[in-house]
């Protein structure tokens, strides 16, 4: 018996995140199949190779559409086996907002910022590893809704995931860390699949803790196209 009613649920929240990143015409088409379905759903595969002709027909990046339903699949759980019914519902929190709301700090802004309302947050991420960074020497530099880099490091002995955090400033850029490692997947498959130029990272908490190194927290938004 092969229940996909958990893989149908996430690609389709899969094909909805990928329509908004791309600005592309995405209708979900609900399924009227029964519990017990013969490998992938096809109307799935219908909604799926709308999308894809849309992506040709703008020449758009090309999605890899398994790494990202497999990052979203629970753990040791491979596309077409059966899924235990307590983790049906359970969502995978990196889609949502990936921390709780962080306190409000009185953080400097600068004049000339203008921060985008038009994008969609995508979620709230720390940085890791800031003790071992440049950001000790550059931290009185940062301001609130200045803008961060992201960039994959895909041969990080450590994590083929890796994605460090970069802060341009003045001409030059410095490491400020990484993306944590337990967050880091599916972002890595959206830098990797072509769609980093769709991600905006902007800084919304700092503190400068001399004991473990500078507190760095920003929010991720999709950049919605036009």
């Amino acid at each position: 018996m092969k229940d996909i009613q958990l893989i149908c649920e996430l690609r389709k929240e899969i094909h909805q995140d990928v329509a908004d990143m791309m600005g592309l015409d995405y209708k979900p088409i609900y399924c009227c199949c029964p519990t017990e379905c013969p490998d992938f759903c096809s109307i799935c595969d219908r909604e799926q190779l709308q999308l894809e002709q849309q992506i040709i027909n703008r020449r758009l990046p090309d999605v890899d559409w398994q790494a990202m339903l497999s990052l979203r699949l629970p753990p040791g759980t491979a596309p077409g086996e059966p899924v235990p019914e307590q983790i049906y519902r359970i969502k995978t929190e990196q889609t949502k907002v990936a921390e709780a709301d962080f306190p409000e700090y009185n953080l400097p802004k600068r004049t000339e910022a203008q921060p985008s309302t038009t994008n969609k947050l995508y979620g709230r991420f720390s940085v890791a590893g800031s003790q071992f960074s440049d950001a000790n020497r550059i931290i009185y530099e940062i301001c609130k809704d200045d803008d961060l880099l992201l960039l994959r490091e895909p041969d990080n002995s450590h994590d083929p995931n890796a994605i460090r955090v970069m802060f341009p400033y003045n001409g030059s850029t410095y490491f400020l860390g990484y993306i944590p490692q337990s967050k880091s997947r599916e972002l890595a498959a959206l830098i990797d699949s072509g769609l980093g130029h769709l991600l905006v990272a902007k800084v919304c908490y700092l503190q400068n803790d001399e004991g473990y190194g500078p507190i760095i927290r920003f929010n991720l938004f999709i950049r919605q196209s036009k």
